[in-house]
């Protein structure tokens, strides 16, 4: 009864990581995961996980996604490959992590993602295998009628640094004055521009933009570097607001 056990934890192993020609359907799978939200805007960022759990060794893999037609997107960070265990197995994890940003109101629909696999079989060749995910419909909501521009982020945060303290300057003394916005649920190029500058009492030389994403495990956190107001508008659950920056004269 000894040996018989001791043969059994030796070939199961064997048996649980073999390549084979067939492949079942527990073998590959490739979903698409979306964040869950009470309502869905026109231009509010959804974000998506295409998942691959993989029990099978892959030679080659490329993916390739639909057209997502009626959405704006932007791949949030590169693609990542991970191993877990699921039962005991152990798998390969694959994840990539996209924000779609919907271009009109209505049901749209995120299309079947296609996983192009390159497998082994019995004797080592290699062969092509595609795996496909199944297409998820959304609906979307008109976005609210406001003054300004309409601009939906997750959490919008405006700050403000001088180099001089502003109620300090002597006459004729240059300053430097950032603005810094921090806009989680958008992409750089989403926020709007720098407002034009007037003071009646200082010649402005505006400085470039600067705009930069960051990138964090559970976040994608935008920042923008502005000057003086920023009149878009933010809506956190129901509360829609403008946001201002105070203007200081001396």
């Amino acid at each position: 009864m000894m040996r018989l056990l001791v043969l059994l934890c030796l070939v199961l192993p064997a048996l649980a990581v073999a390549q084979t020609r067939e492949v079942l359907p527990e073998d590959l799978s490739l979903t698409i995961e979306i964040e869950d939200a009470a309502e869905r805007l026109v231009g509010e960022m959804v974000l998506v996980t295409i998942k691959g759990t993989y029990r099978r060794h892959i030679t080659r893999e490329s993916l390739k996604q639909p057209e997502l037609e009626g959405f704006s997107w932007s791949q949030l960070g590169q693609d990542m490959w991970t191993e877990a265990r699921i039962r005991g197995q152990k798998v390969k994890v694959f994840t990539r992590r996209m924000a779609l940003f919907p271009e009109r109101a209505g049901p749209l629909t995120v299309g079947a993602f296609t996983h192009d696999l390159t497998l082994t079989d019995e004797g080592d060749d290699w062969f092509e295998h595609a795996v496909l995910s199944q297409p998820i419909d959304i609906e979307v909501k008109p976005a609210p009628e406001v003054e300004g521009v309409w601009f939906p982020v997750k959490r919008l945060i405006v700050s403000d640094q001088w180099s001089n303290a502003p109620d300090q300057l002597a006459p004729g003394e240059a300053v430097l004055r950032v603005i810094r916005v921090e806009a989680l649920g958008v992409t750089p190029e989403m926020i709007p521009p720098m407002p034009e500058l007037r003071s009646p009492s200082a010649m402005i030389f505006p400085h470039p933009e600067q705009r930069l994403a960051e990138l964090t495990p559970r976040r994608t956190r935008q920042l923008c570097l502005l000057a003086l107001d920023d009149p878009a508008h933010e809506r956190r659950l129901d509360d829609r607001r403008a946001n201002h920056i105070p203007l200081f004269r001396h």
